[in-house]
Parts: C-alpha cells; sequence; structure tokens
C-alpha cells in the first residue's frame, strides 16, 4: 500500500506488483472488462489495463479491490457475518 503513496512509482511498476498476485490481477481484469467501462474489445493483460485506464484510474481499482476484500469479511467480534460491514 505504500507504493500507492509513493509520488515516484510508475503505472509499469504498479502492474508488476498486481501481475505477481494471481487472484488479484483477475479481479482488476474482470473489473476492467465490465460493462462500466465498455471497452470495445477485451483486456487481457494488467499491461494493458494500466495502458488503457492510467494510473490514477487504475490506482483507484486497487484501493477499490482492496476494501471490497477487507469489508467483505465476517468480523466475529461485532457479530457480523461475511458481507455485512458493507451495509
Amino acid at each position: 500500500s505504500h507504493m500507492m503513496e509513493d509520488p515516484n512509482v510508475d503505472a509499469a511498476k504498479l502492474a508488476e506488483v498486481i501481475r505477481l498476485d494471481p487472484g488479484f490481477t483477475s479481479q482488476v481484469l474482470r473489473l476492467c472488462n465490465s460493462a462500466a467501462f465498455g471497452f470495445s474489445r477485451k483486456i487481457e493483460t494488467v499491461k494493458e489495463a494500466v495502458a488503457i485506464l492510467g494510473f490514477n484510474s487504475l490506482k483507484s481499482m486497487v484501493y477499490t479491490i482492496i476494501s471490497k476484500i477487507a469489508l467483505d469479511r465476517p468480523v466475529p467480534g461485532y457479530s457480523l457475518s461475511s458481507g455485512d460491514l458493507w451495509y
């Protein structure tokens, strides 16, 4: 996460880190290929996503995915089931 706040990090470096996690890569590509973005062709690599989305959009997408992962988990100490924290 410190990488996201580094003003000197470039999109290629961020893409390289994302590619290290297959699950995260899958989520980024799924989001890129969703109807919300409406690209005319399928985005198949994180490198393509970076080129098309740009750094700021990719950064926002990463934060969205991280938030979803964190908020989707159960919180037993508060008797919250999986997904309840979203509500």
